[in-house]
């Protein structure tokens, strides 16, 4: 058997030897491949032939500036960032925001229950009309604002300052008009909605501004917002819990109220002076 199979293998390799003979017209190696038939490229002549012709130089610069790019972009300027007004006034403002949106999330089937005795059941009808007017409106706001920005004489600042001073002291005067008027519980919806729908209009003004300010750096300052967000959400919905437990619902919509109330006058007074990314940032 070893000697059939060595000897069927001699006379196959001696067919591969004259088949390329014959085809490459020219001289063959030991393995039976033609040596001039088809001629390899320059650069796969040498040992390495996978290796791109390309210099050196060129391919070490590319890759040195590639890391020193990527080593400069990924570096974020904390200090510089933290002590920026504009960064202050998004931060602020998503904090307001925050107590007054986890505040009405969490507590106002409450209300409605006690003050009103609605059923548990019953909940939901009411419920979900101001969240489908706050998500209507979110959608609308930022073709709105895009619109300003490229149709109209207003620059970014005052877009953004529109949208989100209006937003936040539209949602604390309609729960203002709550303690004020101590209304039914259809205009006590109405209002309620309406705070809700007016909340939505910050999307073009805080949740926007990190990228007109510092858009290398966008990602960081929203989580900063966010999580002053979530802060003002744990500490409002408990804030409420002991206000309820003492002074009734007329104080929670109050403080809810000053909140609104406290983030409009901030970016009033923080977030101005820039239309475009500021420079350190840009």
């Amino acid at each position: 058997r070893v000697q059939g199979g060595g000897f069927g293998r001699t006379m196959q390799d001696e067919g591969v030897h004259s088949f390329f003979e014959d085809v490459s017209g020219g001289e063959v190696d030991e393995h039976g491949t033609a040596l001039e038939a088809f001629p390899a490229p320059p650069f796969a002549r040498s040992e390495d032939a996978l290796v791109s012709p390309l210099p050196p130089s060129s391919s070490s610069s590319s890759s040195s500036s590639s890391s020193s790019s990527s080593s400069s972009s990924s570096h974020v300027p904390y200090a510089a960032l933290l002590l920026c007004p504009q960064v202050w006034a998004i931060i602020i403002n998503q904090f307001c925001s925050g107590w007054g949106f986890y505040v009405l999330l969490s507590w106002i089937p409450s209300f409605y229950q006690e003050v009103y005795g609605v059923d548990t059941k019953d909940l939901g009808d009411l419920l979900i009309v101001p969240f489908l007017v706050q998500g209507f409106v979110g959608v609308l706001v930022g073709s709105a604002a895009d619109y300003l920005i490229a149709h109209s004489s207003m620059n970014r600042v005052r877009v953004r300052a529109l949208f989100q001073v209006s937003g936040m002291t539209l949602s604390g005067f309609f729960l203002l008009l709550i303690v004020l008027t101590a209304p039914s519980m259809a205009l006590s919806n109405l209002l309620l909605t309406a705070s809700l729908g007016s909340n939505a209009l910050t999307l073009a003004g805080v949740s926007a501004y990190q990228l007109d300010i510092a858009p290398r750096y966008a990602g960081f300052i929203f989580g900063l917002g966010n999580m002053a967000s979530s802060v003002a959400g744990i500490i409002g919905i408990e804030t409420t819990g002991l206000l309820l437990s003492t002074l009734g619902w007329n104080p929670v919509f109050l403080c809810a109220f000053a909140m609104f109330a406290l983030g409009a006058i901030a970016w009033l007074l923080l977030a101005r002076g820039h239309s475009g990314p500021l420079e350190r940032f840009a």
